[in-house]
């Protein structure tokens, strides 16, 4: 089924795309939350205007994100936490400390777009992968002490 996206859908389709589904996919998901219409003449050249100025502003944003992955890169955060005598932290650093740190370098990073299995818990220098946009990834070096 042809549809016509209202909205952005994450890995489906951006607003004003027109794009083939399955009729499932359609009916059971995109059309009850209006992320979605289907492809009629008058619905493609409704919902395609936005998308045109959206194209011509893509190029300036795309900077924006690709500046942002660089900044990371060159980024080395630092954590102190308390540990045990095995070196294993108390509380370990969380996805959402490291959405903290980053904002105090004026990066506004939703902590679920950090990739972390799980909190860190030991001592030691790791690489983490950020998603700064639905295409850029970047990695910002964590670096983690005991307190002593």
């Amino acid at each position: 089924m042809k549809v016509v996206f209202t909205q952005n859908v994450a890995q489906v389709g951006n607003r004003g795309e027109v794009k083939d589904v399955k009729d499932g996919f359609a009916l059971n998901y995109l059309f009850p939350k209006n992320l979605a219409v289907k492809a009629t003449p008058s619905s493609i050249k409704l919902n395609s205007a936005p998308a045109k100025v959206a194209e011509k502003s893509k190029s300036k944003k795309l900077s924006e994100p690709s500046n942002i992955a660089n900044k990371l890169r060159s980024l080395v955060l630092v954590f102190t936490e308390k540990a045990d005598e095995k070196g294993t932290f108390f509380a370990g650093v969380t996805r959402d400390k490291i959405a903290d740190e980053l904002k105090k370098y004026q990066i506004s990073i939703k902590s679920k777009n950090i990739q972390l299995s799980e909190p860190i818990k030991h001592a030691g220098d790791y690489k983490v992968a950020v998603e700064v946009a639905a295409n850029i990834v970047s990695e910002v070096q964590v670096k983690t002490k005991n307190l002593s």
